[in-house]
C-alpha cells in the first residue's frame, strides 16, 4: 500500500515537472518570436526653423528684426545666433522661444560700406525636448549711399521714381531749387549721370527685398 503510494505520488511529481518544463519551454518560444519581429526605430523630429528679417530693404547702419518661427519647439527653450561676418552687431545672441513659437533678436547693418554686403543670419536651436537645428538666411545690406527709397516707407515704389523725376525736372527751373538729394553723382547738377545711378540704385534696392524676403 505504501509502495503504491509513493509510485503515485513520483508520478504526480514527474508529471507536474513535466507541465511546469513545458510551460517555461512556451515561454522562451514566445520570447524569442518577440525579439525576431522586425525592429521598429522610434525618434523625435527636429524642429523646424525659418527667419524672416524686417525691413527687408537694408541700407548701412538698419536696424533689422530677425525673427525665427520655430515649428515643433517648446516654449522657453534657447535660440542661438550667429553671422558669418565680423562686421554688423546683434543685440542680443541668445534668445527664448515665445508661446507662439517664434525668437527674435535684432542686427544693426555694418556702416559705413561702399558695395553691397551679404552677411549670412544663422538661428541654432539647441534643446533636449528635440534634436538640434539651425537655419541660415542671407541679409543683403546696401550702402547708405544707394539709398533711393525717398518716401522712406522701406519698399522701391512708384513714388520714388516720382520724387527723383520731379527733383531732375526742378534743377531746370533754376538753382535755387537744386536738390543734392537727388544729384547721385555728386557733381553738383542734375544730368544722365544721376538718371543711370537712380536706376541702378532702384534695383538694387527691389533685388535686396526679394533677396531679404524669401
Amino acid at each position: 500500500m505504501i509502495y503504491e503510494f509513493h509510485n503515485s505520488l513520483c508520478e504526480e511529481i514527474i508529471m507536474d515537472k513535466r507541465i511546469l518544463a513545458t510551460a517555461i519551454l512556451a515561454i522562451l518560444f514566445a520570447s524569442m518570436a518577440v525579439c525576431a519581429l522586425p525592429k521598429t526605430a522610434y525618434s523625435l523630429s527636429a524642429p523646424t526653423l525659418t527667419i524672416s528679417f524686417s525691413p527687408q530693404l537694408v541700407y548701412g547702419g538698419t536696424v533689422v528684426t530677425c525673427t525665427v518661427q520655430v515649428s515643433g519647439g517648446s516654449q522657453g527653450e534657447t535660440i542661438t545666433w550667429s553671422k558669418n561676418d565680423s562686421s554688423g552687431s546683434f543685440s542680443q545672441t541668445s534668445t527664448t522661444i515665445s508661446a507662439s513659437g517664434s525668437s527674435t533678436t535684432t542686427f544693426t547693418s555694418p556702416t559705413p560700406i561702399t558695395d553691397p554686403v551679404a552677411i549670412n543670419i544663422t538661428a541654432i536651436y539647441t534643446a533636449q525636448s528635440a534634436p538640434a537645428n539651425s537655419t541660415t538666411k542671407t541679409l543683403l545690406t546696401l550702402p547708405a549711399s544707394a539709398n533711393v527709397d525717398y518716401n522712406s516707407d522701406k519698399k522701391m515704389g512708384f513714388d520714388d521714381i516720382v520724387a527723383f523725376v520731379n527733383g531732375y525736372i526742378n534743377f531746370f527751373q533754376g538753382p535755387s531749387v537744386y536738390n543734392a538729394t537727388y544729384d547721385l553723382n555728386g557733381n553738383g547738377r542734375m544730368d544722365f549721370g544721376d538718371v543711370s545711378n537712380f536706376i541702378t540704385d532702384y534695383l538694387l534696392g527691389a533685388s535686396a527685398i526679394v533677396i531679404n524676403g524669401n
